[in-house]
């Protein structure tokens, strides 16, 4: 995704690259004519992807210690060798009621790992074209047009917002592997921005994959 501001504009230019996971669709209409569909998942941010997952090993380390901390603590003479022995039970009482709540940071840490997977997301589109084939057999080539609607984390402001505007594309159907590229672009007032902020949003994508 790029942001081209104009002139005057609030909003600085901005790039981000990524990986695009897409499932497309195809469904014939009539003679050489598809109607395409692509929904569109964008990933974008790795560093917010990098802490998640440095938060999930964070917890993931306290807890450990806490548990080897614990144990040491319930031990007959203490981890240090100076507890008092008479209140061994009541700290091995003590010690199992905090191991008890203590899984709760694994807990904790699975939900960052789980996080650190959707977190480069930043944009979510999904795309409506009519398909032209520009020929049919082993080899397919075809041209595409037609609206593009987008979800997405500002890449200069971040803060969640939507657009739309014209797509754009062209692909090669090869048997049963799929080539394509797609583009959309959401000119000013098409979709949200920073108050005084006036750009231009491209979202592009190259797609390889497989068709049925």
């Amino acid at each position: 995704m790029e942001v081209i501001p104009e002139t005057p504009s609030n909003t600085l230019a901005a790039r981000q690259l990524g990986l695009s996971l897409d499932i497309m669709g195809a469904p014939p209409i009539a003679g050489p004519g598809d109607f395409g569909t692509r929904f569109a998942w964008g990933l974008t941010d790795w560093e917010r992807a990098g802490r998640w997952a440095n938060a999930g090993v964070a917890v993931g380390k306290w807890t450990n210690r806490a548990y080897v901390n614990t144990y040491n603590w319930t031990k007959k003479h203490g981890s240090d060798g100076k507890a008092n022995p008479n209140t061994h039970s009541l700290r091995v009482m003590g010690g199992g009621i905090a191991m008890c709540f203590l899984w709760f940071g694994y807990a904790i840490a699975g939900v960052a790992f789980m996080a650190a997977v959707v977190a480069p997301t930043t944009v979510l589109e999904a795309d409506f074209t009519g398909n032209f084939v520009l020929s049919e057999g082993d080899v397919s080539p075809y041209l595409k047009a037609g609206i593009g609607l987008m979800a997405f984390w500002h890449p200069e402001h971040g803060n969640l917002v939507g657009g739309l505007g014209p797509n754009v594309g062209a692909g090669l159907r090869v048997g049963p592997l799929h080539i394509g590229a797609s583009g959309t672009w959401s000119p000013p007032h098409l979709h949200g921005e920073f108050r005084a902020g006036r750009s231009n949003l491209i979202s592009g994508a190259l797609t390889v994959g497989l068709h049925k």
